[in-house]
């Protein structure tokens, strides 16, 4: 949505024929921060399903329970850290929120 609104922010500007005299970095810095870091959820949600796939895995061979034990320690550490991310006191989609980044 955030580049649809650009993209005809840009089509009637043309369209104006240089009459918008107004900077884009005045119009969209807010509308960027927002969309960058709605791509960082989206970026942090695709690995939390990644790492969901580590609980399943069953590893064979001489070290197999070994490796196995040390996936699934890591499978525990990761979903700690996404309970914590869940528990924040804030709105991740807040770009005034800085301690996001």
């Amino acid at each position: 949505m955030c580049s649809k609104f650009k993209e005809y922010y840009h089509e009637y500007k043309t369209k104006s024929e240089g009459k918008w005299k107004l900077t884009l970095n005045a119009l969209f810095s807010r509308l960027d921060a927002y969309s960058e870091r709605c791509h960082d959820i989206l970026h942090l949600t695709t690995t939390i399903m990644q790492f969901n796939k580590l609980e399943r895995i069953e590893l064979g061979g001489t070290k197999g329970k070994t490796l196995t034990e040390t996936i699934k320690q890591i499978s525990e550490e990761f979903k700690k850290a996404v309970e914590n991310f869940r528990a924040l006191p804030y709105d991740t989609l807040d770009i005034n929120q800085k301690k996001f980044d």
